[in-house]
């Protein structure tokens, strides 16, 4: 009954009180039962202790959500650490693996109900598979996460629409295929982050609290994927 129970229960909550500091964390395990799901809550990712500063606001997990974060988590290394967002419940979740370590609440572009981003200036914040391409301390909202948009498809579109030259194309493409950070100055937009506190809704980033922030850095690196849906 016991196995029973672990294999079908797939989203635990529970909040702890850390000794030593008294720091309420979370424990959201997808598929880990109870002790993995502790030990990412207690703030320990793979051998690296992580120490979650607070305030931490915790977002409200949707049925929905659950859903497709347990769809993208399959697709994902054991140990790799990646970023999720849920555009229509406005959640940023970090993750392991398989296993959410935090979810937090988040802004994202004004306009992101109308659809994909497609052209600079159109106030949505892009959907599909991204990579961490640029770590700014220094943000004018804090910290930032650049993220790779646009990407190929995206510049395909552009070129397809006469909106960016075959150059802005190609040099698009090679950024993504070495992994850096593609032109974020042509009219398909650019600059696209993960970043500290703005206020409302943004201009196509993604924003969370400072706090959050503080815990993403130091875990979040330079080639970590996100997914943005």
């Amino acid at each position: 009954m016991k196995k029973t129970a672990k294999r079908y229960l797939t989203v635990l909550f529970t909040a702890l009180t850390v000794w030593g500091g008294c720091q309420q964390v979370q424990a959201f395990s997808l598929s880990g039962g109870w002790e993995k799901g502790l030990k990412y809550g207690l703030g320990h990712i793979g051998e690296q202790a992580w120490e979650r500063p607070t305030p931490i606001h915790i977002a409200m997990v949707t049925p929905y959500d659950e859903i497709m974060v347990e769809r993208i988590c399959r697709e994902r290394e054991s140990d790799e650490i990646h970023v999720i967002v849920s555009l229509k419940t406005r959640t940023l979740f970090l993750c392991c693996g398989n296993q959410v370590i935090d979810s937090f609440i988040a802004q994202v572009g004004a306009a992101s109900w109308e659809g994909d981003k497609e052209w600079s200036g159109d106030m949505r914040t892009p959907r599909g598979d991204f990579y961490v391409c640029l770590k700014n301390e220094n943000s004018q909202y804090y910290k930032a996460l650049g993220l790779s948009y646009p990407d190929k498809e995206d510049a395909e579109r552009g070129w397809e629409a006469g909106v960016i030259s075959e150059e802005e194309k190609a040099q698009i493409v090679r950024a993504i295929d070495q992994g850096v950070q593609p032109d974020w100055s042509t009219a398909l937009g650019g600059a696209i982050e993960i970043h500290g506190e703005k206020g409302g809704l943004t201009d196509g980033c993604v924003a969370v609290g400072n706090p959050v922030m503080d815990c993403l850095w130091p875990v979040v690196a330079v080639g970590s994927r996100v997914r943005i849906y």
